[in-house]
This record gives C-alpha cells, sequence and structure tokens, in this order.
C-alpha cells in the first residue's frame, strides 16, 4: 500500500508495499522432493481445492498474559511478547515468542478497545508499521478511540525471524536472470532455489513447519484474549487481508469489526495469482507511461531516439538484461533488480516522478536510482544486509498455496508474455521458486466462509496492480455477511489513498456502521 506524496510519511508508502511480488525465491511451488522439517503436524490438513470449507477452530490453549513495558525509542509506546503454541495442535507443547507494541488511546474515557493492525507482506513487520501509522496513516480519531497493537507474525520481525543466509549470498542469488531463457539460466535458476532452500532448513528448520498463514490466525485470536478483548476490531491491508479472512473462517463469533484493505482471494491458486498480478503490474506501467507521455518537464523519462516511450523501455530492459549497469559497491542493476526497482514505486501513482527520474538516470549508465528503488522493495539496506522480509515471505507462501510444476510454468510463459510483456514472464517463473522447500504446502485455494460473522468491510481499488478488484469483489461474497468498498483509482491500497474510504473506515471501527451501496462507492 501507499500514502500520497504530501500526506503520510515516505516510511509509510515503503513499510505498505506489501504483497511483495517478491524477488527471485519469494514465491511458492508443492511439486518436487519436500520433506517435513521440524517434526510434528503442521495442525491442518489439506483442504479439496473442489470443495471450499471452513477451516475447524483449533483447540484452545492455555489462557497467556503479555507483560508490557516501555519501547525503547518510542515514548509513549509499550512492548511486550505474548507466547503461544509453535504447533497449534499442541497446546500446550513447545511455545513460540510473538512480538507487540501498543500505542494507548488518547482518550481513555472513549476507549473501545484494542484495534490490532498488519501492513501486509507476507514478512513486513506490523511492529515498525505501527510505529509509522501513528500519526502517520491512522486518523486521530481512531488513535482515540483504541489501543493501536502492532504485531509481528510467527517467523517475522521480532517474534522468533527465520533466518537462511548472509547478505551476499542473496544478492547473488537475487541477481540471476528471472526468466530463464537458457538451460543454463535455468539450472542457475534452480541451484540458487536449493542453496537458499537447504540454508534455510539448516538454520530454521524448527520453525518452517509452522508459519503458515492458518497458524499466524489462531495467534491474532490468542492476542485478542491476552489483551483483555471479548471480540477482535482489526485493520488488515494486501497480505493482511488473507491473515483476516482466515481470523473469520476460523472465529466468526469472534469478530467485532474487520476491514480487509486490497484484499487477496483465498479461492485463487498460484498461477492465476500471478498471471493476475503481472496484468496489473503491466497496466500500471502502460498508466505510467502514459502519463510521462503527457506530463512534459513533470516527467524526466525520454524517448531517447526511440519512437515512444514504451520502445524506449524496453531497448533499457533489454539494455540492462545484456550488460548490468553500476550502482554502488558491489550491487549492480541486472534484470531482476531492474524488475523490482520499477514495480515499486507503480504501487502509488504519486511516486511516478520517482521512477521516470530512476529510468532516465539508467538511461544514462546509472542504476543507482533504479537500485534504491529495489532494496526499498526487497528489504536490503545499503551496507548490503537484508531484514528477513524476503526469506519470512517465501516460508509463508511455500506453506499456503501449492504452485505449478516446472512444465506447467513453462506451457504459460507464452500466455504470459502476451497479457503482461515486461511482467508476465517472471511473475509466471516466480512460482518454480519453492521446487525444492523442504516443507510441503498446509492449505489450498479454497473459499473461506464466515457463518455468524457481524458485517466485514472488504476494500478494493479498480486499478490495483497488486492485489486485483476482481479479488476484493470475490471475497467479499466468498465471506457471506462483507460489504465490498469500491475505490476508483490506481495503485495498491485504498484507505491510505482515498479520503472516502478512510472516512467510511473509520465510522465502521467506531461505532459499527456500514455503508450503504451508494457510500462504498468512493472516487479516487
Amino acid at each position: 500500500m501507499a500514502a500520497p506524496a504530501g500526506v503520510y510519511p515516505e516510511q509509510v508508502r515503503r513499510t505498505l508495499v506489501a504483497l511483495l511480488i517478491a524477488a527471485l525465491l519469494a514465491g511458492c511451488s508443492s511439486s518436487g522432493p519436500a520433506s517435513q522439517s521440524g517434526g510434528g503436524s503442521t495442525g491442518l490438513d489439506l483442504a479439496p481445492s473442489s470443495t471450499p470449507t471452513t477451516v475447524s477452530t483449533p483447540p484452545t490453549p492455555p489462557a497467556r498474559t503479555i507483560a508490557w513495558s516501555s519501547c525503547p525509542g518510542h515514548s509513549g509506546w509499550d512492548c511486550g511478547t505474548l507466547q503461544v503454541p509453535l504447533n497449534p495442535a499442541e497446546p500446550t507443547g513447545p511455545t513460540i515468542g510473538i512480538a507487540l507494541n501498543r500505542h494507548r488511546a488518547t482518550d481513555p474515557s472513549q476507549r473501545i478497545g484494542s484495534l490490532l493492525i498488519n501492513p501486509g507482506g507476507p514478512g513486513a513487520s506490523g511492529i515498525d508499521f505501527a510505529y509509522e501509522a501513528v500519526p502517520g496513516l491512522l486518523d486521530s480519531s481512531l488513535i482515540a478511540h483504541f489501543d493501536i497493537i502492532g504485531f509481528d507474525p510467527r517467523g517475522v520481525g521480532a517474534s522468533s525471524p527465520i533466518a537462511c543466509t548472509d547478505g551476499p549470498t542473496l544478492d547473488r542469488i537475487n541477481h540471476l536472470d528471472p526468466v530463464p531463457s537458457t538451460p543454463a539460466k535455468l539450472a542457475a535458476l534452480i541451484a540458487g532455489a536449493k542453496e537458499l532452500d537447504a540454508d534455510c532448513e539448516s538454520r530454521s528448520g524448527s520453525i518452517l513447519p509452522y508459519v503458515a498463514t492458518v497458524n499466524v490466525a489462531k495467534d491474532l485470536d490468542l492476542i485478542r484474549a491476552a489483551l483483555g478483548d471479548s471480540k477482535l476490531s482489526y485493520l488488515g491491508f494486501s497480505y493482511g487481508t488473507l491473515i483476516g479472512a482466515t481470523y473469520a473462517s476460523l472465529f466468526p463469533t469472534h469478530i467485532r469489526a474487520l476491514v480487509l484493505d486490497s484484499a487477496i482471494d483465498p479461492d485463487v491458486d498460484e498461477a492465476t495469482q500471478s498471471l493476475a498480478q503481472a496484468v496489473g503490474f503491466e497496466g500500471d506501467l502502460n498508466a505510467f507511461l502514459t502519463w510521462c507521455t503527457t506530463a512534459g518537464s513533470s516527467c524526466a523519462f525520454k524517448a531517447d531516439g526511440a519512437p515512444n516511450l514504451r520502445a524506449a523501455f524496453n531497448a533499457l530492459a533489454a539494455r540492462v538484461d545484456v550488460n548490468a549497469l553500476p550502482g554502488s559497491g558491489d550491487l549492480t542493476l541486472g534484470p531482476a533488480e531492474m524488475l523490482l526497482g520499477v514495480a515499486n514505486p507503480l504501487y502509488d501513482s504519486s511516486a511516478w516522478p520517482d521512477l521516470a527520474a530512476a529510468l532516465a538516470a539508467a538511461q544514462a549508465g546509472n542504476g543507482l536510482p533504479l537500485l534504491e528503488e529495489y532494496e526499498s522493495y526487497i528489504g536490503r539496506s545499503p551496507n548490503g544486509t537484508y531484514d528477513n522480509e524476503e526469506v519470512s515471505n517465501i516460508a509463508v507462501n511455500c506453506l499456503d498455496l501449492p504452485a505449478p510444476s516446472l512444465a506447467q510454468v513453462d506451457s504459460m510463459e507464452s500466455t504470459a508474455a502476451q497479457m503482461a510483456p515486461y511482467f508476465g514472464p517472471p511473475l509466471i517463473f516466480d512460482d518454480l521458486n519453492c521446487l525444492y522447500w523442504p516443507v510441503p504446502p498446509v492449505t489450498r485455494p479454497e473459499a473461506l466462509h464466515a457463518p455468524g460473522a457481524p458485517p466485514i468491510l472488504v476494500v478494493g481499488s479498480t486499478g490495483d496492480p497488486a492485489t486485483p478488484y476482481a479479488w476484493a469483489r470475490s471475497l467479499a461474497t466468498e465471506l457471506g455477511s462483507a460489504v465490498l468498498i469500491t475505490r476508483h483509482g490506481e495503485g495498491h491500497g485504498a484507505y491510505p489513498a482515498s479520503a472516502c474510504v478512510r472516512n467510511l473506515v473509520d465510522q465502521y471501527l467506531i461505532s459499527l456502521a456500514v455503508p450503504d451501496a451508494q457510500a462504498a462507492d468512493c472516487p479516487s
């Protein structure tokens, strides 16, 4: 999700870029060899994709509490850890710590309870997001009425984070060509996947079987109970909507208010998701180039002798594909870095001038601005270290959905190239990256239902490149009690971009007011 420039801080824009297309290994697949790692049951059987079901309610572990203390460096915030079962199927077994932070309601006399928020990912830190959202994103009325609660999902950030390998190794693997056009390139991509997967199993094998979204949703209910709230109030963005929808299917009667912005449809298989996202990003790339054509001096990217800007963009991409551009230190701009460097500012049209300037710099032989966009996207620091967002993204995705086989991906490449010439092939090939993951998936595509739940708000944007509007429509239907809010406009994330959406969501969260169909149709 991306906040409009001049309204929210740049940190919120970066944090809300949440549903990763991911770098080379952030997709998921169940084909190929897979062995259970870490021991024990995941607590959920694979559901047949042809028979959508509501996930069964898990056993209830003993009641647990959170010991709060002041957050270092963040005045007015409390930090704490909640111990939850590592394997939800074993409520009294080993535990894992879920890190949280809390900003108390600024008007205690009007306090409603806790509002849990999640920025997406998988892999994004909810703790960092909460610090940025108060007061950067959330309206003062929400901050007055609710304790704002951020949490890092299991395996992410400060919650027993998954660790896989070092920065230089990730640099090398992430630099591999995302479209293996030769047998040698495909072999290199597979070798990189095997290397990273083996490192992840070696360093984090005990936690890898237990980081699926279904377990995160179970943790969410334990957090709710530990906070002392009888019902959950939740605001989730992008992947955070999958956490919320899964929670609704598990605990429909535990919901007070649930807002799912930029929704994922859990009934869509991995290959269809990838193709839909590719088409979405390609559409936003074309919209950017159209804007650039008419923007005059506001757009620094020029045709540079090509017949039009699309031809100039294609020429630049082809040039980078052959010879990487220099950046900073050992990091260079190859096709993989350019892909994500272009994708990052496409999330938010207010960042299009930045993309234009970065492309112009690349035309002049300077890859650094696009590399900076790439680093922001993938969680790489300029000093060459990574946060754990990329590897935790891989781990969760690999457990959540089976992905197509190598043969299926190969057969889809030409269709993807026709529908989305730039983004299609790399996103389709990205589905190969869980081929050798050491833990098999625990869920399949299925419609999640929430019988007995109160009204839920599902929010979608008509021009969202990462979570297409059709997914929001479908999820609203599948949940049963949901109301769809439509934002007309480009970009990923409606609440940060639309005053209309913010007003409807804030009123719903505070007073449980559900908008009618006319009010729920919001201009950009």
